[in-house]
């Protein structure tokens, strides 16, 4: 059993209205060693016998919301990374909002880790209760720190708008999207959890658009990240929802790009991404907005005379070819964009010394990508770039665009 109470900012409302408030709600980790039939009960607090006023109940219930293993704090419990956000989904076990002292319900969970949170109908309504689990099997029951004494948090201001409404991975305008660049430095070393948090900032009669975020393995440079295998979070299923988070183990010193997208290309609005982690005297968090590169965008188009195929095609010479001439040591950034508009192609890119015929960098593997992403750190010099389906003969036009930090080189066809 756990005591607690709705009080000042932690009398948040209900879980499914306006988490910005309600992620505020005390919660509590529910650990659960064994499959087991558990019964959960949510009591308030007696005030028939007391002299402060209060006499009537309050229209009250709470949510079992299961989590990923992984972010259970086996140690300290307490200290097990709080719900930012609630994905009906993941939700295990509601009973319907209960005008009275007690609610409780029963069901029987899966061996794991959920977090239960008591809300009332109404934000600012104050209360003590208390949350009880009964059950046969081991459990451990604790209330989860104070928000306001266990995270701290940073945030930014963005938009999707023009062509930053890049949409999800599927579309080819998805590196248009706004990125966000994120560290962790910390005395010691190892994993730190972090809870990345996107909300789109619409009112609640506006309509909601799909959201979700990647977060990809950064660079040094500060540079925006396009390459899919550099993808360490995915959003899964993108979600109809003010808010959406997720949660990272992030490594010590390792750079992460975080990419705010909607589903569909072209829905534009603001919103705001909050990185948020325990309070650690001996752990910074920066983040910041990536460096925007501009784009170099050559036009082409594999067709019945240059479709070559790939290097194991004896066609491949006919490939289309683009002249790349390096004055000074640079790492560059290249995107080739399909515009199929049936299923994708397998395509990749390759990098070629001139001078030597050798080649200098490829894809690590072919991909049924409408886009594919090359990154290379090239030396003064002349190079072909490249450009191939899997198979030859495969017509599709398409776009090949090509960034760096450094203005000094010459891009365009042969």
């Amino acid at each position: 059993m756990q005591h607690s109470e709705w009080k000042g900012v932690t009398a948040g409302g209900p879980l499914d209205k306006s988490i910005r408030k309600s992620r505020a709600n005390p919660q509590f980790i529910l650990h659960i060693e064994q499959d087991a039939e558990v019964c959960v009960s949510l009591m308030q607090k007696d005030y028939r016998y007391d002299n402060d006023g209060k006499s009537e109940d309050i229209d009250m219930t709470f949510f079992v919301v299961k989590i990923d293993e992984s972010t259970y704090n086996t140690e300290n419990p307490e200290q097990t990374p709080r719900l930012f956000s609630y994905d009906p989904a993941k939700n295990v076990l509601s009973p319907s909002w209960n005008w009275g002292r007690e609610v409780s319900a029963s069901k029987k969970l899966t061996k794991g880790s959920y977090i239960i949170v008591p809300c009332t109908t109404t934000a600012g309504v104050e209360t003590e209760f208390f949350v009880r689990v009964f059950t046969q099997s081991p459990v451990t029951l604790r209330h989860i720190e104070p928000l306001e004494l266990s995270y701290t948090n940073t945030t930014f201001e963005g938009q999707w708008k023009g062509d930053t409404a890049g949409g999800n991975q599927s579309n080819y305008s998805w590196i248009y999207n706004p990125q966000f660049r994120f560290r962790i430095n910390a005395e010691t070393e190892g994993s730190k959890h972090v809870q990345i948090t996107l909300r789109q900032n619409r009112e609640d009669n506006e309509e909601m658009s799909h959201i979700g975020m990647y977060v990809m393995n950064g660079n040094e440079r500060g540079a925006p990240v396009f390459d899919r295998n550099a993808k360490v979070v995915d959003p899964g299923s993108f979600k109809r929802l003010h808010e959406v988070s997720v949660m990272l183990l992030a490594k010590h010193n390792q750079t992460y790009n975080i990419v705010p997208c909607s589903f569909n290309a072209g829905e534009e609005g603001k919103f705001t991404v909050t990185v948020s982690w325990a309070k650690d005297s001996a752990l910074k968090v920066f983040v910041q907005p990536t460096l925007d590169f501009p784009f170099t965008t050559l036009e082409g188009a594999w067709t019945e005379k240059n479709a070559g195929g790939s290097r194991m095609q004896k066609t491949y010479p006919k490939n289309p070819k683009y002249s790349l001439q390096v004055k000074e040591e640079t790492v560059v950034d290249l995107v080739l964009a399909q515009k199929t508009s049936t299923k994708p192609l397998a395509i990749g890119l390759d990098i070629v010394d001139v001078s030597s015929g050798s080649l200098v960098a490829k894809n690590d593997k072919w991909n049924y990508q409408k886009i594919v992403c090359l990154t290379s750190t090239l030396k003064p010099g002349n190079y072909a770039i490249i450009p191939s389906t899997f198979n030859a003969n495969q017509l599709s036009a398409f776009d090949l665009k090509l960034r760096s930090a450094s203005s000094n080189f010459v891009f365009k066809a042969f």
